[in-house]
C-alpha cells in the first residue's frame, strides 16, 4: 500500500482512509505493507499497529523535485514491490502515479482509492496544482479506480478515464456494535488513565468530535456553539480530537469563553474504535462522509450530530450497507446556533444521546431497496479479483494508451 499520510486524524482525509483500509484488509487475511514520504525527521521504517511502514523518500516542494519525486519512489517500488499480488494507492496524486509506473513495470495489477469530498479532494488537487497534470495521464493507466460516490465517478469520466475502470467502492465501517454498559464504562477508565483530561463519571453526557485544527475550519463555529451548550448542561464533556496549527489557538478560545474545563483536546489516536464506545454523540461537521470517521460512528450506538449536506444525506439515508435508524441523525448547519440547536437535541433524547434500546439500532426507518442496490463491494473483494483475474499488460511500460488486456469490473449500479 503506498499513501501519502498515515498518521490520524492530523492527516486528514488521506491519513483516514488509509487507516481505515488497513484494518479492513488486516480483518479480511491480507498482509498489508505500507510506505509512505517523510515530512520530517525519522527513520526510513517503523512498525505502526503491527503494520510494517516505510518512509524512503521525502516529500517534494516544487514542481521539478515532484517529477524527480515520481521517478525516485518508482524505482524503489520496482525493487522492493516484486513479491507483492496487488499494489494499492491511497489517493490520487504523486505516490499513485509512481506506484502504477512501478506496477506496469512489475507486470503487478494496480488499484488506486481516490479521495473525493473535503479539502483534500484529488479532483480539486488537480486542478490546482500543475505538478499533478502529469500525474493524471500515468493514473489513466491504473487497472482500477475507487471513488465513494457519483459525483467524483461522474468527473472521472469527463477527464477521459475508462468506466471499466471505476469501481464505485461504498464507505463501509466495521460490524455493529450493540449498546455495552460495561464496556463503556472500561473505555472511559482505560481513556482516563492514558489522559487526565479525559476523565469522566460513568454518567456523564460525552459529545465526540474529529476535525483538524486549522484556521478557518469548522472547529471555530463548534467552540461557539459549546457555549451555550455547557451552559444548559454543565455536566456535559466535549472531546476535540485532532491536531494542526490552531491548537493554541483552539486553547486560547476555549479559556477566554470559559468552557476550557468542559472540553478535551488530547490530540490523536491510532484508532477511533478505541474512543467510540465511550461517547454518547458523534459530531460531525466535514461536507462528505470519507472525510472523518462517520464511517465508522454509524456503528457504535451513539447519536449523530451531521453537517446537513447532500453527499452526507446520501450515505446516511441511502446506501444499504449502513444499519442507520432515521431518529439516531440530528442534521444541522455549518453555523454555530444550528451546530448547538443539534447538540442539546442529542442529549435530550434518551438517556444522555444514546438510543433508548440497542435494538433502536435497526433499517426499520429505512426506505426499500432493490436487489441491484443491495450488492455492496468491499476492497479485500476487489483486491482478490484483482489478483485472479489480471492479465499482464503487453503494450509497453512508457505508454500512456490503453492496454488490450485491460480487466474488466462489476460496479454497484448508479
Amino acid at each position: 500500500m503506498v499513501a501519502r499520510r498515515l498518521w490520524p486524524q492530523a492527516g486528514g482525509d488521506t491519513a483516514h482512509a488509509t487507516r481505515r483500509h488497513i484494518s479492513e484488509l488486516t480483518e479480511a487475511g491480507f498482509h498489508v505493507s505500507v510506505s509512505t514520504p517523510r515530512y520530517k525527521g525519522g527513520g526510513e521504517s517503523m512498525t505502526v499497529a503491527d503494520v510494517m511502514v516505510h518512509r524512503p523518500i521525502a516529500r517534494p516542494r516544487n514542481d521539478w523535485a515532484a517529477r524527480r519525486y515520481v521517478k525516485i519512489w518508482s524505482r524503489w517500488l520496482v525493487d522492493q514491490a516484486a513479491g507483492c499480488d496487488v499494489l494499492l494507492a491511497i489517493g490520487a496524486r504523486e505516490e499513485a502515479a509512481a506506484m502504477v509506473s512501478a506496477a506496469r513495470h512489475l507486470g503487478l495489477p494496480s488499484v488506486v482509492r481516490v479521495i473525493g469530498g473535503g479539502a483534500e479532494c484529488d479532483l480539486a488537487a488537480w486542478n490546482r496544482w500543475t505538478k499533478l497534470r502529469r500525474c493524471v495521464t500515468l493514473l489513466r493507466n491504473a487497472d482500477a479506480l475507487l471513488v465513494n460516490d457519483r459525483v467524483i465517478h461522474k468527473e472521472l469520466l469527463l477527464r477521459g478515464f475508462a468506466d471499466d475502470s471505476c469501481i464505485r467502492l461504498p464507505l463501509i465501517g466495521h460490524h455493529a456494535i450493540d449498546h455495552d454498559p460495561a464496556l463503556r464504562k472500561a473505555t472511559r477508565q482505560a481513556l482516563a488513565t492514558a489522559n487526565s483530561d479525559l476523565r469522566t463519571d460513568a454518567d456523564t453526557p460525552v459529545a465526540l468530535c474529529c476535525a483538524a485544527m486549522v484556521r478557518g475550519g469548522r472547529i471555530d463555529s463548534l467552540a461557539a456553539a459549546w457555549m451555550p451548550v455547557h451552559a444548559a448542561h454543565p455536566a456535559a464533556r466535549l472531546w476535540i480530537l485532532g491536531d494542526g496549527t490552531g491548537r493554541d489557538r483552539l486553547h486560547n478560545r476555549l479559556r477566554a469563553d470559559g468552557t476550557r474545563v468542559s472540553v478535551a483536546v488530547p490530540g490523536t489516536f491510532v484508532d477511533i474504535r478505541d474512543v467510540l464506545p465511550a461517547a454518547d454523540v458523534f459530531i460531525h461537521l466535514e461536507d462528505s462522509p470519507a472525510v472523518g470517521h462517520l464511517a465508522e460512528a454509524i456503528h457504535f450506538p451513539v447519536r449523530l450530530v451531521v453537517l446537513d449536506t447532500s453527499r452526507n444525506r446520501e450515505f446516511l439515508e441511502v446506501h444499504p450497507a449502513n444499519p442507520i435508524d432515521a431518529s439516531r441523525v440530528v442534521y444541522c448547519g455549518a453555523t454555530p446556533p444550528s451546530i448547538k440547536r443539534a447538540i442539546r437535541e442529542s442529549f435530550q433524547a434518551g438517556k444522555w444521546g444514546l438510543p433508548d434500546t440497542p435494538k433502536s439500532r435497526g433499517s426499520q426507518a429505512r426506505p426499500p431497496v432493490s436487489p441491484e442496490q443491495s450488492r455492496a463491494v468491499s476492497l479485500p473483494d476487489v483486491l482478490r479479483r484483482m489478483i485472479g483475474t489480471f492479465a499482464p499488460r503487453t503494450t509497453s511500460p512508457k505508454s500512456s494508451g490503453p492496454s488490450p488486456n485491460h480487466v474488466t469490473h462489476d460496479r454497484v449500479p448508479s
